[in-house]
């Protein structure tokens, strides 16, 4: 059997980059929640939510409202094979959601995290997947703790991971088919912006 091979190939992180919390609805619930993964730009955001609403509402889930959040690309993490050694622990979707919301309050506060899932050699294609928000000018060492011990799917080939900025964000109606800016929290204790 041949021995894996780490940290070889390096992802391109686009300087901006969209994450949307989709607001999901049921009979029992009603949760912003993150969407695995990043988009190009808003209208390629928006048809996925426009997409999952639909691939839901057959089984009584709907995804009326989203907030998109323009990410601007802040630092690349080097990897290092010790990133895929740790035990995995999993991590409650409670806690991840937990983060989120408290993101949401103060977005200027915090950067998120995003993980190289998969190289698609045949698109020549990153998929970059959002994982969790972690406070600004954070230590990089406690960063890639989080991924050794987290249940994150992080292609063994990638050389680096990244963390962006939250730039803004729009609110996305499906019901009327608009997107409109909003406007986000940046400093502690600040007026919004």
């Amino acid at each position: 059997m041949a021995k894996a091979r780490y940290c070889y190939l390096e992802p391109e992180y686009p300087q901006r980059v969209i994450m949307v919390m989709a607001y999901i609805e049921d009979s029992k619930k009603h949760i912003f929640y993150p969407m695995d993964l990043v988009y190009k730009n808003k209208s390629e955001a928006v048809a996925q939510v426009k997409l999952i609403h639909e691939n839901l509402s057959r089984k009584g889930v709907t995804v009326d409202a989203a907030v998109l959040y323009e990410l601007k690309l802040s630092q690349k993490i080097n990897l290092t094979q010790d990133c895929w050694e740790g035990e995995n622990k999993e991590k409650n979707g409670y806690w991840r959601y937990k983060r989120y919301i408290t993101m949401m309050g103060q977005p200027g506060l915090y950067e998120i995290l995003i993980l190289p899932r998969n190289w698609d050699a045949k698109r020549k294609i990153w998929q970059l997947a959002v994982s969790i928000p972690f406070y600004r000018g954070g230590e990089i060492g406690f960063i890639e703790q989080f991924i050794k011990y987290s249940r994150d799917v992080v292609d063994i080939r990638a050389k680096s991971c990244a963390t962006y900025t939250l730039e803004k964000s729009y609110r996305f109606s499906r019901e009327d088919n608009e997107l409109k800016q909003a406007e986000m929290l940046m400093e502690p204790n600040s007026e919004v912006n």
